[in-house]
């Protein structure tokens, strides 16, 4: 998943975003997306600390 967000960072900050309004919502869409995948990562290290945390606490 890492080396997908890499890539598509790259692709934002080297793309040049202009006036078109085709383009800024492509650009917007790809913001929303690398947004929302930082945010199921970050989820995702969180939930297994969880498990990881109370899995192990003995009974």
């Amino acid at each position: 998943m890492r080396e997908r967000l890499t890539a598509l960072e790259a692709i934002r900050d080297n793309a040049q975003w202009v006036g078109d309004p085709v383009q800024i919502c492509g650009w917007l869409m790809l913001e929303y997306g690398l947004r929302g995948s930082r945010t199921a990562e970050e989820w995702g290290h969180w939930a297994a600390e969880q498990l990881t945390e109370h899995l192990d606490t003995p009974s």
